[in-house]
């Protein structure tokens, strides 16, 4: 038999596939034992156009059915069924671990609530940002410090409010969620059974000053027999005030009457519904829509009696299933749904957690206005405090303007070192604990 080899690498003789005489332009080399000729088109499950693909490249060798058999001796097969069981067995995992996470999601659940008083959830917070990083060292630095110097004065017998109110925790924000939503069953009794803290509205008529409202509902009306909490002006010149019992609301709504009836409305505040967020929905749905989707496809919203949806709007980041809602509910419901952890919306399982939310300003930081109603005159970053917009900031520290004003004006020690816009934010908490109070959980 020829030895040479041709343009296609063939050599001359007959062809180990078909036994026909070789054509030395339309073969190629055997690598097996035989060392034959093969036709290009005798060559299995393989084009004209791949061939030409795989002689322009140096380490392409390619072999006839009888030197494969010979080789091998069945292994392929062997080798090709093993493979095939593999991934049998890899479906049936994946379907055992899908099935089997709402499990163990529950159970973890149940033995966090169940250690509670015994452990504590601590999580590490990893920023995606390098100024984070840099300023994690210096965070858990200062809550040590904190932690040291409460702990000192417990001993001493006389540990304060002050400092222990304005640390920032050491937890993470994802923890503080878990333990909102793992309550012990006395925590949901009590949150259950606590009215929330009546509220007067005192509202001037027109012709009043708006600026000397509240200057002039303190000076002509008593406070005598009344148990205040709060008072503070709204947007709209009201005069707002919290009280700790109801026998508080008739007293004052007497003397707002009697003293300054010609001047001012007074009239009492509805409590807030308590409200649950739903994350990741696969389209945008109205309310009356979303009421009977929640409803048809959940057993939690069987007894619903209030209904009410409070916002929609769009996650951009995501490509698909970016809708996402906040509900107002009724008590019974919303402990309920919260219990879940998940609702069915259509053919989509969603994520919910508790809707409670503070307004945000996003000109000056502030809380309980809107970037329109915002009377600041410069705009404020959130993440460095400074004079522009967050587009425009370079800064690689972050400081919160909302606890920078609070350590000046108040002289507090504070800790500074945090967007605007974090969860762990003490201002933000604190706006959070008051908007809390007036949410009503028992009905």
């Amino acid at each position: 038999m020829d030895t040479g080899e041709g343009k296609g690498g063939g050599k001359k003789g007959l062809c180990a596939q078909c036994s026909l005489p070789g054509d030395t332009d339309q073969c190629v080399n055997c690598f097996g034992k035989c060392r034959r000729p093969i036709h290009v088109d005798c060559l299995p499950r393989e084009t004209a156009e791949r061939i030409e693909v795989l002689l322009q490249l140096p380490n392409a060798v390619f072999v006839c059915d009888a030197c494969l058999r010979e080789k091998d001796d069945g292994n392929t097969e062997k080798i090709l069924s093993g493979i095939v069981a593999k991934l049998a067995d890899l479906s049936c995992m994946l379907n055992f671990v899908k099935n089997f996470e709402p499990t163990v999601r529950k159970v973890v659940r149940d033995e966090l609530a169940r250690d509670r008083k015994t452990s504590t959830v601590s999580d590490s917070k990893e920023g995606t940002r390098n100024r984070v990083q840099t300023r994690s060292e210096s965070k858990k630095r200062k809550a040590e410090e904190a932690e040291d110097v409460e702990s000192k004065k417990r001993k001493e017998g006389e540990a304060g409010d002050t400092l222990t109110a304005f640390v920032t925790p050491k937890t993470s924000f994802a923890s503080v969620l878990q333990q909102r939503v793992v309550m012990t069953e006395e925590e949901l009794k009590q949150k259950q059974s606590k009215k929330p803290d009546p509220v007067v509205v005192i509202k001037p008529k027109e012709g009043v000053v708006i600026e000397n409202a509240r200057m002039e509902v303190q000076k002509k009306v008593s406070s005598k027999n009344l148990n205040v909490q709060r008072v503070y002006t709204n947007k709209n010149g009201e005069v707002v005030v919290a009280l700790k019992d109801e026998a508080s609301v008739k007293v004052l709504q007497e003397n707002v009457k009697k003293q300054l009836g010609e001047r001012y409305d007074v009239q009492r505040r509805d409590s807030l519904k308590p409200t649950i967020k739903i994350i990741g929905m696969p389209e945008e749905l109205e309310e009356d829509e979303l009421r009977e989707t929640l409803m048809d496809h959940n057993d939690s919203f069987a007894n619903l009696k209030h209904f009410k949806l409070c916002r929609s709007y769009r996650n951009e980041k995501w490509s698909y299933d970016n809708n996402n809602a906040i509900v107002e509910l009724d008590a019974d419901t919303y402990f309920k749904v919260l219990d879940s952890g998940k609702v069915n919306c259509g053919w989509k399982r969603c994520r919910v957690f508790d809707g409670l939310q503070v307004l945000r300003c996003f000109k000056c930081n502030g809380f309980n206005h809107k970037g329109a109603d915002c009377k600041a005159a410069v705009i404020t970053c959130p993440i460095c405090s400074g004079a522009h917009e967050l587009k425009d900031c370079k800064a690689e520290t972050e400081k919160c303007s909302n606890c920078e004003k609070l350590k000046q004006e108040k002289n507090v020690d504070i800790d500074v070192d945090h967007a605007a816009w974090s969860s762990e934010c003490p201002v933000y908490r604190k706006q959070q604990g008051r908007r809390n109070k007036l949410v009503d959980y028992t009905q």
